[in-house]
């Protein structure tokens, strides 16, 4: 059984620690400016010319990434529906201390509603934001037929569970996306990338957050 612990950052964010195996939720260079960088970037502002956006998320672990898909919609008036899964929630005694709230000088408690949403149900987070969490494995995640135009992929990397970024799997998000429908994740492994292009994604390697020199935007081309 992994204990989650938080851990600060070089950023000064939070991120879980899970012992004993020492893998972390995010970055240990900065958490909050690996998500900035790497989903918000180079993923939500990327489609500024869409006034409604599908989005999945892979893991919505500290829930992080989806805080700052709602803060972005305060300034874009996009409306976004959210869908994330996460097989092992964090406790609210550990989501109750996490500080991105407090460092972003933003509204705690639509943070904690995020978390405490009931899983399952669309919940309205705000006038342009909703949310359905599922508590699913990856493997388990049966997608309805609506199909996504963003992806965060924000597995635990190759390392952790190769199965994760195998064929199998770009495959899978490969059905799950509307074409010109884009992916986004910190994994620049050579493999996950062939991966990407023979299940119909053109691939880009961009900049990364501090501390690691790339990562993947991957565009859907083809259905296969």
């Amino acid at each position: 059984m992994e204990n989650p612990k938080i851990l600060i950052t070089d950023d000064g964010s939070h991120t879980i620690l899970l012992e004993p195996s020492m893998v972390t939720y995010h970055s240990t260079k900065g958490a909050l400016n690996e998500s900035q960088k790497v989903y918000i970037d180079h993923g939500l502002k990327h489609l500024l010319h869409l006034q409604q956006i599908s989005l999945f998320e892979f893991g919505f672990g500290t829930g992080l990434n989806a805080y700052l898909s709602l803060l972005q919609t305060h300034l874009t008036k996009q409306d976004i529906k959210y869908t994330s899964i996460e097989p092992y929630p964090l406790a609210s005694s550990i989501v109750s201390e996490l500080n991105y709230p407090k460092l972003l000088k933003t509204s705690t408690e639509d943070f904690l509603q995020m978390h405490n949403a009931d899983w399952n149900q669309t919940i309205e987070i705000s006038e342009h934001f909703s949310l359905l969490k599922h508590q699913y494995k990856w493997n388990n995640y049966m997608p309805d037929k609506n199909k996504f135009d963003l992806v965060y992929y924000d597995a635990f990397g190759p390392g952790h569970d190769e199965s994760l970024w195998s064929l199998a799997s770009t495959i899978k998000l490969n059905s799950m996306m509307s074409i010109a429908g884009i992916l986004c994740t910190f994994c620049a492994q050579g493999q996950f990338k062939r991966n990407l292009k023979a299940s119909g994604f053109q691939v880009e390697s961009l900049s990364g957050p501090i501390g690691k020199r790339e990562v993947i935007r991957a565009t859907k081309h083809s259905d296969i």
